[in-house]
């Protein structure tokens, strides 16, 4: 992926991060900012468009290439916020 595409999809990560939870801290801004792998980043905007709360997409962000799978009611954008 080029550092063009990259660059674009932080900043849809921020934007759907910004429209579901409000505002986002500059320390996660510098997290997401900081992450080189496509498929973190990609996996992450999924995460940011499903989780049931802003706390299971920092975990899931912390978690970075580690994570594997969404699964359970924590990824039910529906669920208690």
């Amino acid at each position: 992926m080029s550092a063009d595409t990259m660059a674009i999809d932080r900043e849809d990560l921020l934007a759907v991060l910004e429209l579901r939870f409000d505002a986002v801290s500059e320390e996660i801004r510098r997290q997401i900012a900081d992450i080189v792998d496509a498929d973190v980043l990609e996996r992450l905007i999924l995460v940011a468009a499903n989780a049931e709360s802003f706390d299971v997409f920092v975990e899931e962000l912390k978690a970075g290439a580690t994570a594997f799978r969404m699964i359970g009611q924590q990824f039910n954008p529906l669920g208690q916020a």
